[in-house]
């Protein structure tokens, strides 16, 4: 379960697993984009009222080797 939580206006995402961490050997850079838009598209559909929904990659990556993925979501007004 990710642990999601505010920071200064923005919304933090924590993964401590990857559904596609298996796939990720050959080209991480690929998997972290697939998994990115999947949890972009659940998000988008969670945080609706909230604007156009903007996610940037933290420094960690678990296809990378790290113990989890950090992801930052702002919104932007509009949708």
């Amino acid at each position: 379960m990710p642990k999601i939580e505010w920071v200064d206006g923005s919304l933090s995402v924590i993964v401590n697993n990857c559904s596609f961490r298996e796939l990720s050997g050959a080209d991480p850079d690929l998997v972290c984009a697939m998994h990115r838009a999947f949890l972009e598209g659940v998000l988008q559909v969670a945080t609706s009222g909230l604007g156009r929904l903007r996610i940037e990659p933290g420094d960690c990556r678990i296809s990378c080797g790290d113990e989890r993925c950090e992801m930052l979501c702002s919104f932007a007004p509009g949708g």
